[in-house]
């Protein structure tokens, strides 16, 4: 049996690592975290490149799959094809052809979307604090465009958690 999966998703900053963790806490459930986050940390902050993003694309696949293999029920994801998609188009101009092919396969997947409606905190790993809110709208498009079924999640992480709980709740109960 496949597991339910939650995708927390985002531009940078939007709180998606922290309520990620905190929905893992309150369902008891695994966590995948984010293979870019790994990956351009091991390069030492050197600039990333096209070959970098593929090696991420496969690290975070990987990922993904390796943690559906394990048995769970659920699994919270602390990013999604979707970030890919976004960056991808956003750095490239094109969306990458695995992430693309990749979009198609997502059956019992929700994903929970984070607003930037919470203070830009400073990492040396994000590059776009001034187009959170353009950003926020591609991640809006794409998954309307997919017709993935997703909330929008905004405010305090206590307001985000609770709704969060109460969709993924209604989620479940839909699928019974």
């Amino acid at each position: 049996m496949k597991p339910l999966k939650f995708v927390v998703t985002g531009p940078e900053s939007s709180g998606k690592t922290t309520l990620a963790q905190a929905l893992g806490t309150l369902l008891a459930c695994p966590v995948v975290p984010e293979f870019a986050r790994e990956y351009l940390e091991g390069i030492s902050g050197k600039p990333y490149n096209q070959f970098d993003f593929d090696q991420i694309v496969a690290g975070q696949f990987n990922a993904e799959r390796q943690a559906e293999l394990e048995g769970h029920e659920m699994l919270i994801f602390d990013t999604s094809v979707v970030v890919l998609q976004v960056w991808s188009r956003r750095k490239w101009g094109e969306v990458h052809p695995l992430v693309h092919s990749r979009l198609k396969v997502t059956e019992d997947t929700f994903f929970l979307l984070c607003a930037p409606d919470i203070p830009w905190e400073y990492d040396p790993l994000r590059e776009h604090p001034e187009e959170r809110d353009l950003l926020y709208l591609q991640y809006l498009e794409v998954l309307k465009s997919w017709k993935f079924p997703f909330i929008e999640i905004g405010g305090p992480l206590h307001n985000r958690l609770a709704a969060a709980s109460v969709q993924i709740k209604k989620w479940i109960a839909g699928l019974e």
